[in-house]
């Protein structure tokens, strides 16, 4: 996969897991995606991996923690 196929995919698996994230704090929102990206890319090294999904991160990274208001979270 060349950079740019990484990082959308890295991006598309960090919007995924917000989505799906409930009460999670925005650490923990990461580093499941961070996971879920080194299970669909194998051969990038744990060093690598996090280069990316931090670079990508920072782009989506909201104010304060992220969780979702009590109201969405029991919509879920």
């Amino acid at each position: 996969m060349d950079n740019e196929s990484l990082v959308r995919l890295a991006d598309n698996i960090l919007f995924a897991i917000k989505e799906d994230a409930g009460g999670a704090t925005w650490d923990e929102v990461v580093d499941k995606a961070l996971d879920k990206f080194q299970e669909k890319v194998p051969t990038l090294d744990r060093e690598g991996a996090k280069r990316i999904m931090a670079a990508v991160a920072r782009q989506h990274k909201p104010n304060g923690a992220y969780t979702l208001p009590l109201e969405q979270q029991a919509q879920l």
